[in-house]
């Protein structure tokens, strides 16, 4: 740009200066899709409203407007020190109803009435691949739509369960401008406290107090078989929106799925070949998934997670 210096570090930094501005670009991700961040320093809000146009302006032939997410990612790291990550992940487009007809009333209007709602906290059990995680990216990209512009939707994601020994993460979502908190395969933490889970007091606590208020979220998944199993104070009325159990497609549920993915009834076929074979009366829907794209159909272009 015209008037600046420009000074590189590595491949994917650079830092551009005048006398009155400063501008730093960070570009992150690879070949297929990147982002770049700008942060604008200037003498006034109009000179660096002016500046952000011009970039604006520069980057336009190559700049996709798509929503994302960022996944705050906290693990364990030497054994007891807690790090976290942070990793950008692309809002995804909308599920498909008959994927998931145990939701009455279909998935978009399911997903509304949650972050409509007082109550904070969703809990998602069920067999593995049964598009609990898939249901989950859905919740997170609809919050991403809902922020303003220029903002991003945070969530805190833990699949450790022993960092939930510790306030750590609790007092730092809290404190945080995370939106969700997401916990993958809680099965332990959802548990009955008198049967030993010392950790689920915390949830209890944060659920009732500013988390509500403050609108934020808290999903667990888990692959829980009986409801009966999770912790009544955590799903009673009041303190959580919907403890819900995603099953195993039964065949009916399965004949009105496939001609959503595939148009072609010889891949249709395959899957119901595949089901017999397998002497199955149910199929999960990483299942079907995985059937039509080994027969060569991409499945509607439907990406499909646990």
């Amino acid at each position: 740009m015209d008037g600046f210096v420009a000074t590189c570090f590595g491949e994917d930094e650079v830092l551009l200066e005048s006398d009155t501005q400063l501008v730093h670009l960070v570009c992150r991700g690879d070949a297929r899709s990147s982002t770049l961040l700008v942060k604008i320093w200037a003498g006034s809000v109009e000179q660096a409203d002016q500046l952000k146009g011009k970039l604006e302006s520069r980057f336009a032939d190559v700049t996709v407007n798509l929503k994302s997410f960022w996944i705050d990612w906290h693990f364990r790291t030497r054994g007891v020190h807690i790090d976290n990550v942070l990793i950008e992940e692309s809002a995804d487009g909308p599920l498909i109803d008959q994927a998931y007809q145990s939701i009455v009333g279909g998935v978009q209007s399911f997903i509304k009435r949650y972050l409509d709602a007082d109550q904070p906290i969703l809990v998602l059990h069920g067999p593995p691949g049964t598009g609990k995680i898939r249901l989950v990216r859905s919740i997170l990209t609809e919050l991403s739509h809902r922020k303003k512009a220029g903002k991003k939707c945070m969530v805190m994601f833990i699949a450790d369960e022993a960092l939930m020994h510790s306030d750590e993460l609790f007092l730092q979502f809290i404190g945080s401008g995370h939106d969700a908190f997401m916990i993958e395969d809680a099965d332990h933490l959802l548990l009955p406290r008198n049967d030993g889970n010392h950790a689920l007091h915390r949830f209890l606590t944060i659920s009732d107090g500013i988390v509500r208020a403050q609108g934020r979220k808290i999903i667990f998944t888990s692959n829980l078989p009986n409801l009966g199993d999770i912790d009544e104070a955590l799903i009673r009325p009041g303190r959580c929106f919907a403890s819900m159990t995603l099953p195993r497609l039964a065949r009916s549920e399965v004949e009105k799925l496939l001609p959503k993915l595939s148009p072609d009834p010889r891949e249709i076929e395959r899957v119901w070949q595949d089901m017999s074979q397998g002497g199955l009366k149910s199929l999960s829907l990483a299942e079907i998934y995985n059937s039509l794209s080994l027969h060569g159909h991409p499945a509607g272009g439907h990406t499909l997670h646990r």
